[in-house]
């Protein structure tokens, strides 16, 4: 199992406090979103209300119907996956990530999974590119103060 963070660090076979550290270190700016991969995963990103989950496995592809979860919601999450016990699938209600429409999760009439996939990459590329581009500027600014 691994556990990666927006801003690079990733955690080899993760034990519990190491993955709630992890999660008590997101933020909106350069620490946004964190998956905990064991050939299925969990993720979790940041939003303006507080954070969704996002889960893939052999069922399909599928987000959180809310987007203002509590971090508390997400960490049990995260440690009930960690532990191998499916109890997370019950902190939430699921939705496909490809439409958001309400199909729950495990509905067979879902298409392709790969459209949500895509939505969450672009959305982890682009809070990347404002991080740098925030980086770059900050750097352009302390070098012209004089």
């Amino acid at each position: 199992m691994k556990l990666e963070l927006a801003d690079g660090r990733s955690f080899n076979n993760p034990d519990r406090k190491t993955v709630e550290n992890a999660l008590d270190s997101l933020d909106r700016d350069d620490n946004g979103h964190a998956i905990l991969d064991a050939g299925s995963f969990i993720q979790t990103a940041t939003t303006s209300e507080g954070y969704l989950l996002e889960y893939r496995d052999n069922s399909g592809y599928f987000k959180s119907k809310k987007e203002d979860l509590s971090l508390d919601i997400v960490k049990k999450a995260f440690i009930s996956f960690l532990e191998g016990d499916d109890s997370w699938r019950g902190s939430t209600a699921w939705v496909t990530a490809e439409d958001g429409e309400g199909k729950v999760a495990g509905d067979s009439s879902s298409s392709s999974q790969n459209s949500g996939k895509d939505d969450f990459v672009g959305d982890i590329v682009n809070n990347i590119k404002k991080s740098v581009k925030r980086n770059i500027s900050r750097k352009i600014g302390r070098f012209f103060k004089f």
